[in-house]
């Protein structure tokens, strides 16, 4: 095999287990939605959910080996705090909220409407344009999405749930930008320092909120030790700083470096029609003809945007760290096995005596 098929093949297996990784986080952020609303029920108000996920999970990952990941100076540093607010804070703190507001169906319609906000923002910010296709199976997996949220439900809004929803989609294009500048800041860096260093620039910022919260009684309402306490909070804590948390972020920041920002966020597309095939699994909930034609449209239109995305942004797209590491090594590697030239020993002799 030469160097060149070599170095395709190494690409080509990160690409595949970066669409599975992201695929993996979908999968599990497709139930988060029915379990943040289930502590909301329990009388855990959104920001209490919020520090206790992430104070959690940032502690857990404590004991996960990674490279280390050392201050360097502040101007670098304000993109962890971005993608810690935009990311975490605030984005959780509107979807948490919204979910009090409005309903869960809602909150995933509007915010699956993310993967097009951040094309949007990655044109603007970085030229990359993307193609007329990429909109049409955008439009297409918008489309999907609208039929999977309602199931054949009457669309009720509520304008304060609805709008935080938004703010939550906008917030979450901030992070997938933050995440850029990260990844192009240094040539190697390890997703696990730094989702670290995310999660602990989110969760300060959350504990900093507390004192602010007394504007709105329901964003931190002090839930008393029984509850936390209690096996049916746990539960779904637990599952969300574990496995929502850190398993998902470390996975989605993954892909995010190997497959891009935009195609990366395109899997969110899939969130509803994961969420209500859940649904149905878990608690039997009934999926009508209608939430059928809305996974398949979601299943063709991300696969339209996928591949049309992939055409529009080659060889524009920054070069993941893994990628330049094998092109190094393997000029290293040619370099050792380059056959030196034999020199005669006719020609040998005649420079001794010389």
């Amino acid at each position: 095999m030469t160097p060149q098929i070599r170095a395709l093949s190494g690409t080509g297996q990160r690409k595949l287990f970066g669409h599975l990784a992201v695929l993996t986080a979908m999968l599990l952020w497709g139930s988060t939605f029915a379990a943040s609303k289930y502590l909301i029920e329990q009388g855990i108000s959104p920001l209490e959910m919020l520090i206790a996920r992430f104070l959690i999970a940032w502690l857990l990952m404590q004991f996960v080996p990674c490279a280390k990941l050392g201050f360097t100076n502040w101007r670098d540093e304000k993109y962890f705090i971005f993608a810690g607010l935009g990311g975490v804070t605030v984005y959780f703190l509107f979807e948490n909220t919204a979910l009090y507001f409005t309903y869960a169906s809602n909150v995933g319609l509007i915010t699956g409407i993310s993967p097009l906000v951040i094309a949007a923002v990655f044109w603007l910010l970085f030229k990359e344009k993307p193609s007329k296709w990429f909109f049409f199976g955008s439009a297409l997996a918008v489309f999907g999405v609208a039929c999977v949220a309602t199931n054949g439900a009457e669309i009720q809004m509520n304008l304060i749930g609805d709008f935080l929803a938004v703010l939550a989609c906008l917030s979450w294009a901030g992070y997938t930008v933050a995440i850029r500048k990260i990844r192009t800041m240094e040539r190697v860096m390890d997703d696990i320092a730094i989702t670290r260093r995310i999660f602990f620039w989110g969760t300060l910022a959350s504990f900093l909120l507390i004192p602010f919260s007394g504007t709105a009684d329901f964003l931190f309402v002090g839930a008393p030790l029984q509850t936390w306490l209690q096996l049916e909070v746990i539960g779904p804590i637990l599952y969300l700083s574990v496995l929502a948390s850190c398993l998902c972020y470390v996975a989605m920041n993954f892909a995010m470096r190997v497959i891009g920002e935009v195609a990366a966020s395109a899997y969110i597309y899939t969130i509803p029609a994961i969420s209500i095939v859940a649904a149905h699994v878990l608690i039997n909930e009934i999926v009508t003809l209608l939430a059928v034609v809305g996974m398949v449209a979601i299943t063709v239109g991300l696969l339209i945007s996928e591949e049309f995305w992939k055409r529009s942004q080659k060889g524009a797209l920054p070069q993941d760290s893994f990628a330049i590491m094998d092109e190094e090594k393997q000029a290293e590697t040619d370099e050792e096995t380059q056959p030196k030239p034999k020199v005669s020993k006719a020609f040998t002799e005649r420079n001794h005596h010389d």
